[in-house]
């Protein structure tokens, strides 16, 4: 039995909005633990602990692991749609941007804007366990999106080097 190539298209796309929201969130926050350990072997020594590290950094390390991952789905799975896997997230982010207190729609639109789309946060500690409001959001909306926009933006570079790999091997 052969599976319709439109159902996996869309079960793939799924999985991989899935991912971004739930998989690829932790699987930065392990790199960054790992990068962090790993300069400390090396007599790098940061100005905070692990979590704070990865806290103040993590747009870049989802974008980073989530281009990564989507260079590499791209590459199995051959799908334009995974360009769009940022677009359940976005809009996730977009109506909580909207809906927040200091909303777009009812205040200054550059607070609501800067309470979730920073490059990281700094109001969190593992050793007495206590996150800020502003970073819990961030995490549950910002996170995802930011690895989706990653996954999405390693796809497109995931068929940009397809591409360049195959007009080279048609010059040859």
């Amino acid at each position: 039995m052969k599976i319709p190539a439109r159902l996996l298209d869309i079960s793939g796309y799924v999985f991989c909005v899935l991912g971004c929201k739930f998989a690829l969130v932790s699987a930065s926050g392990v790199i960054a633990s790992l990068m962090y350990k790993g300069g400390s072997m090396l007599g790098v020594h940061y100005a905070s602990r692990p979590d704070v590290f990865y806290a103040a950094n993590w747009l870049w390390f989802n974008l980073s692991v989530g281009a990564f991952v989507g260079f590499l789905a791209y590459r199995a799975w051959r799908s334009v749609s995974s360009w769009f896997v940022w677009l359940p997230s976005g809009v996730l982010l977009l109506r909580r941007i909207i809906i927040q207190p200091q909303s777009v729609l009812f205040g200054n639109a550059g607070d609501s804007l800067a309470y979730f789309l920073s490059a990281g946060c700094k109001e969190i500690s593992l050793e007495i366990p206590y996150i800020s409001v502003r970073c819990s959001d961030q995490y549950s909306y910002s996170l995802p999106f930011y690895a989706a926009i990653g996954f999405s933006f390693g796809a497109w570079l995931g068929y940009l080097y397809m591409r360049l790999a195959l007009s080279q091997s048609q010059d040859e």
